[in-house]
């Protein structure tokens, strides 16, 4: 479960995550063409209406959803925490700086980074 959370926090901060997103949209976008017509036959009164087809994929992506539902919970935690606490999150996710680097910088114990 750590390193999942670890990972996840590393693709928010590095911008991969907000990426990823961009990147589905993307190919939704360009790769619409599902055919949901199984059962063969002639579909009579076929109205093709591209951009509205492609919103809905859009909007019911499941992949898409975990991405903006991951985003949204990181960013709503992160607007609780005490500014402190945010540099050193940012510090150790997005910058790839070592505890004892953050300790100095932030002028408290390792064991308090740590935590």
């Amino acid at each position: 479960m750590a390193d999942k959370l670890d990972h996840l926090l590393t693709d928010y901060f590095s911008g991969k995550l907000e990426s990823e997103m961009r990147l589905r949209k993307l190919e939704l976008q360009y790769h619409n063409n599902h055919d949901e017509n199984v059962g063969g036959g002639r579909m009579q009164n076929n109205l093709t209406r591209v951009a509205e087809t492609t919103m809905i994929h859009i909007e019911s992506d499941p992949k898409l959803q975990l991405y903006a539902y991951q985003k949204e919970i990181i960013e709503t935690v992160l607007s609780i925490m005490p500014d402190n606490v945010v540099r050193v999150v940012k510090s150790f996710y997005g910058s790839k700086n070592s505890l004892i680097a953050i300790s100095m910088d932030e002028h408290i114990s390792e064991r308090t980074v740590r935590a």
